[in-house]
């Protein structure tokens, strides 16, 4: 059976300037995400220093980022996914933990950031 996303979420005061994210997949685990602007996909993949755009025009929008964690190793099935943002009034980040239902499974994360202007 399948369980739901871990979910992080907070909010993040963007500043004029480019805003980037970045999602690191930790415990040596194998991982992909997807990143939305609102419902806009901005990529897809392995995801570091992506650029979100200018944090003047971000504020009031929102940036989803899935990402699925595999188990691929045989000694723990510990999985985390951190998420950077910067290029706002201060860098961020978020770190969640999770486990697949099974072992060598798949778990989501998501992580939902609303872009505040600050």
């Amino acid at each position: 059976m399948a369980r739901k996303a871990v979910l992080h979420e907070e909010e993040y005061a963007v500043a004029d300037g480019p805003v980037r994210l970045s999602v690191l997949v930790g415990e040596r685990q194998f991982g992909s995400s997807m990143a939305f602007l609102n419902d806009d996909i901005l990529a897809t993949g392995i995801i570091e220093d992506l650029p979100i755009g200018d944090g003047g025009k971000l504020g009031g929008k929102t940036l989803a980022v899935y990402t699925l964690v595999t188990d691929i190793r045989d000694n723990t099935d510990d999985m985390t996914v951190t998420w950077i943002l910067t290029g706002g009034a201060h860098r961020i980040t978020g770190t969640a933990s999770g486990k697949p239902a099974k072992k060598f499974g798949s778990q989501m994360f998501k992580a939902v950031f609303h872009l505040t202007s600050s």
